[in-house]
């Protein structure tokens, strides 16, 4: 394998939205399941990225003690002279 050497500088994230509902959760159980949900995206144009992620706590249903789901994003820049196939697996392991 190749040893790939680059780097990533992250500038900010914004947080577009954020759902919470919190039902009634019996104080007698000790033990509540919690499912994640996690999706990536990620947009380049020349040395910026934009990667937006997105998480998901919980369910809607009744069954769930509570519902969370947020979406962000983080802004990166990148060196301009990275191979593709490079940059997306330094940005998708190392942007999330």
């Amino acid at each position: 394998m190749e040893n790939v050497k680059a780097s990533i500088d992250f500038k900010t994230y914004i947080i577009d939205e954020i759902k919470f509902n919190l039902k009634s959760i019996d104080k007698k159980q000790s033990d509540i399941d919690i499912h994640f949900n996690g999706n990536t995206e990620i947009i380049k144009d020349k040395n910026t990225a934009i990667i937006s992620l997105k998480c998901i706590m919980g369910e809607k249903s009744d069954d769930s003690p509570f519902f969370l789901s947020i979406n962000m994003k983080g802004f990166f820049e990148y060196q301009s002279n990275l191979e593709d196939r490079h940059l997306e697996k330094i940005l998708s392991t190392n942007g999330t």
